[in-house]
């Protein structure tokens, strides 16, 4: 028998004769990886190099098939918008005098030692840095290539099926997004391949459908009444707005920051223009999450998304400046000035703000507070801001909100996680229905770099170090899951949750202790029993019988330990997969480059090997459905978001990158780590990352070939009822609803090319060598009468 009373084997005999091991010890996750517990980089993407990079693979769209998809407006009569009530915040609202006067500047944040003449690396750690951020690059231009292949002008290929998927306006969202990486990883080349894409763009096409006028065909196309068949614009294209300013405004800004390419900031302007009318409201915030962009009438708002009405303000603010035109401005800093004198004064929690709330109410605002989905960037984009516009005085109200939100969210939000023994970790959980869960979300994790960033910029110590420790924590997560990987929400056991601690037997069995209670209402543990058919009571959670005697019997005594409940230990629950998204490796750059430590490049890179081993598919790196599965088990998701060229490999590969590439001095990163010009000593280009090159880039706006297809597929059901003699009917949509129209849909056959028309056409003369019929009175006014086989709820 071991007597020693530190050692693993020593026991205490329980009141039921058996032996209670008080000293086993569970095998946590580490804080740190372990020395030498890396991947090596020569391993990853070894076979794929730049010069394997080729031009993406296109269909070009015949000139000569213009017509089929492009016409004069059809004369259609628009109802009257709706107009903004007198005496609105919006329409009172007067801007700042001095909007475009630089502000003083802000503190340097990045750490010191990067440009005093210090030494912090060796040979060695730089040989070792460059070879890690090489394997990054690889990994990138396999991810790119592959899209280019399979889905180049869509916004995203589904990389197991090889399939496209047209979630963001079908605009070409990994184009876009990747702009500003293309020239940070030294690829000019593939940005050049990008720029006639960029031009040719049409933001009137939303997935091949027409929101900004309608389209009649050729007088060589008549319906079963002799008359040229026609649609109205489309009014149900539902644009989103949130996404379309994060990922193509910041996209075509951070593009032209770098290069000095006047072609991006010239398309800048024109989404602009475009997404403008989403602010066209009483209170001045934007219809954040769809509109009909062809609708010129006031937006009405009713519960909104924080995150989506207070994260356009550095694309808006940027673009200001870089333009000179000052409504860009006025638009961003009408929604900060509403927000702070009419939202957060009614929260419950003052200045932090609920994930949704009624922006043209008086009422007080409640609801779900957190730094996760929904609310994430406001908060980002406080700080960001602040550095961006200079500080100064149109920079303090941006800091006083910061700053106050920060020290709300200390008392509201902030959490250690105790139940860990040896493991420092923190969250920035969740407040709803009157308590805080103990949750890490993924999307939460950015705001340990946001932490660390206002701590630099502001002197707030204190938010430095929980920074570190929120960030620390979201890696930790990722190692304490089987594949290396983080999962997109962890929820963890709290100090008093009686579920906290379960029984295992030497053997790795549960084991629940004999109750000496009678089995009844009344029992303590009756709600985690259940009786069976055969009248055991068995427990719920492995139905195993329940031992309802205090002893023994026969048999030999039980050696059994506690140990944290949960799998993997500790966490109550797990959403667990995981869609590539950057928020964790984003913190864990910014605090490599606050603090000059390598441990946040040893963290990254384990990261990355995880990532990479599990999520490589044939056509990209995916999403995976379940990361607490074994190693080499991963069941791939099929997705792959725009965001993994514009974020996750940008972070990765900055984080093994010379610090004064994109120093955080000079630049301000938006949500989706797009690079917008924060030092007023930097002109667009000045990196010297591009070069102009002659090269021809189509009409401005005509419509991308992919765009054209797009429009062409939209068009052709149309077409065909026309040749087959069935009425059109011009209010409906002009394409099908199905499928696409949230985020992650969008999906079809990228194969598919409509023909051109039928034989029901092909007899009829051109146009120019046909005399034109003389119109009938009213035509455009009648309603076609709806065969009787026709389905009525068919739109298409």
């Amino acid at each position: 028998m071991v007597h020693d009373a530190d050692h693993p084997d020593y026991f205490v005999l329980d009141e039921n004769g058996d032996r209670f091991l008080p000293n086993v010890k569970q095998v946590y996750a580490p804080l740190h990886p372990d020395e030498g517990d890396y991947r090596s980089p020569e391993r990853l993407f070894s076979d794929f190099d730049e010069d394997m990079l080729a031009p993406p693979v296109t269909e070009p769209f015949p000139a000569s098939r213009m017509r089929e998809i492009v016409s004069d407006p059809p004369s259609e009569d628009e109802s009257v918008g709706k107009s903004i009530p007198p005496g609105s915040f919006s329409l009172k609202w007067k801007g700042p005098r001095d909007w475009n006067k630089p502000g003083p500047g802000t503190k340097k944040m990045q750490w010191e030692g990067f440009t005093n003449g210090t030494e912090y690396e060796t040979p060695e750690e730089i040989e070792l840095r460059i070879a890690r951020r090489n394997a990054v690059k690889r990994g990138f231009m396999y991810a790119w290539q592959k899209y280019k292949d399979y889905a180049w002008g869509h916004d995203e290929v589904k990389p197991v099926t090889r399939q496209v998927s047209d979630p963001f306006n079908g605009w070409g969202a990994s184009i876009i997004d990747t702009l500003d990486t293309l020239l940070i990883m030294g690829l000019e080349e593939e940005y050049n391949h990008a720029r006639p894409f960029v031009n040719q763009l049409n933001f009137h096409w939303v997935k091949g459908r027409d929101w900004s006028q309608g389209y009649i065909s050729p007088e060589s196309e008549k319906d079963s009444d002799g008359e040229r068949w026609k649609i109205s614009r489309d009014k149900t294209v539902g644009m989103q707005v949130f996404e379309t300013g994060i990922r193509y405004l910041g996209g075509l800004l951070g593009a032209y920051d770098l290069s000095g390419d006047k072609l991006m900031l010239d398309r800048a302007v024109d989404l602009a223009k475009v997404l403008k009318r989403a602010f066209n409201t009483a209170s001045g915030l934007p219809q954040g999450s769809r509109i009909d962009p062809g609708y010129e009438g006031a937006q009405q708002l009713f519960a909104v998304s924080i995150a989506e009405v207070g994260s356009m303000s550095l694309e808006l603010i940027r673009l200001g400046h870089a333009t000179g035109d000052r409504q860009w401005f006025d638009l961003a800093q009408r929604v900060t000035d509403f927000i702070d004198k009419h939202v957060a004064p009614r929260s419950k929690f003052p200045p932090l703000i609920p994930m949704r709330f009624s922006p043209d109410t008086d009422t007080p605002v409640a609801g779900t507070y957190s730094f996760g989905a929904m609310e994430d960037s406001y908060y980002e984009y406080l700080i960001k801001a602040y550095k961006l516009l200079g500080g100064g005085p149109l920079g303090e109200q941006y800091k006083r909100l910061y700053a106050k939100s920060i020290d709300a969210a200390r008392k509201l939000l902030f959490t250690d996680i105790t139940i860990m023994p040896d493991r420092d970790l923190f969250t920035i959980g969740k407040y709803e229905n009157g308590q805080l869960n103990h949750e890490v979300e993924h999307l939460a994790c950015f705001a340990g770099g946001m932490l660390g960033m206002g701590a630099r910029l502001l002197d707030r110590e204190a938010d430095f170090w929980e920074g570190q420790k929120f960030t620390n924590t979201c890696f930790w997560l990722s190692q304490h899951m089987s594949m290396g990987v983080q999962p997109e929400v962890a929820h963890f056991y709290k100090e008093d949750d009686p579920e906290l601690y379960i029984n295992i037997t030497s053997t790795g069995r549960r084991y629940h202790l004999p109750q000496r209670e009678v089995i009844d209402d009344n029992n303590a543990n009756h709600a985690k029993m259940y009786k069976d058919s055969g009248g055991t009571w068995r427990w719920r959670d492995d139905h195993s019988a329940v031992v309802e005697d205090s002893g023994r019997g026969v048999g030999l005594p039980i050696s059994y330990y506690k140990h944290l409940n949960g799998s993997p230990p500790g966490l109550k629950k797990i959403t667990p997969y995981y869609i590539n998204r950057p928020e964790t490796i984003e913190s864990v750059f910014y605090m490599y480059r606050l603090t000059g430590d390598r441990k946040w490049q040893e963290k990254g890179w384990k990261m990355f090997g995880a990532w990479m081993e599990n999520g490589m598919a044939d056509a990209g790196i995916s999403s995976i459905k379940d990361v607490t599965k074994p190693q080499g088990q991963a069941e791939l998701g099929d997705n792959m978001e725009s965001f993994i060229f514009a974020e996750t490999f940008k972070y990765h590969y900055l984080l093994q990158s010379e610090p004064e590439l994109i120093s955080l001095d000079d630049y301000v990163l938006n949500t989706e780590a797009h690079t917008l010009i924060a030092n007023q000593a930097f002109a667009p280009g000045a990196s010297g990352l591009w070069t102009e090159a002659r090269q021809a880039l189509g009409e401005r706006a005509r419509g991308t070939d992919t765009q054209k297809w797009m429009r062409l597929k939209v068009l052709e059901p149309h077409r065909n009822r026309a040749a087959a003699g069935t009425p059109q009917r011009g209010r409906g949509p002009q394409g099908p609803r199905r499928g696409g129209m949230g985020m992650g849909g969008g999906g079809g056959d990228p194969k598919h090319k409509p023909q051109p028309p039928g034989a029901a056409f092909a007899k009829v003369k051109p146009e120019e060598d046909k005399p034109k019929p003389k119109p009938k009175a009213d035509a455009d006014k009648q309603k076609p009468v709806r065969p009787a086989d026709t389905d009525p709820e068919d739109d298409s």
